[in-house]
């Protein structure tokens, strides 16, 4: 059985189940009583007055951020190129996604720890698989 993360039953919230969704909420009340927390959410907000234009293009900037973060990361744990080119040279690996300092510096920092984690995984699988302690 999947279960839906918060995004997806913050999606489904807002529209029609499809088919698939509606069959796995109709098995699972943990997601049914999730989704119905936000239907009461959505319910309640389309009762408040709309946010002002600042705070929507502020949601949708963390939203755009978060996304863009999700898919640097994603490039980094798939594509080794990628991955070196962040930890040696952050400001021209990551130029085309116009971030802070700051957000190069973690993640310059994060491809370190892949690369690291990476190594011992590989280095224990390597001892394993041919008998060294």
């Amino acid at each position: 059985m999947h279960c839906h993360s918060e995004e997806e039953l913050a999606r489904l919230a807002l529209t029609q189940a499809p088919a698939e969704a509606a069959a796995h909420l109709a098995e699972c009340p943990g997601c049914r009583t999730r989704l119905e927390t936000y239907r009461r959410m959505a319910a309640q907000l389309r009762l408040a007055a709309p946010a002002p234009q600042e705070l929507r293009r502020q949601a949708y900037d963390i939203l755009r951020h978060r996304r863009l973060l999700a898919q640097i990361v994603g490039r980094m744990v798939t594509e080794e190129p990628f991955r070196q080119a962040v930890r040696t040279d952050p400001t021209t690996a990551l130029a085309p996604y116009e971030l802070s300092s700051e957000q190069q510096a973690a993640l310059r920092e994060l491809a370190q720890e892949q690369q690291e984690t990476f190594q011992g995984l590989l280095d224990e699988r390597i001892s394993k698989r041919l008998g060294w302690p």
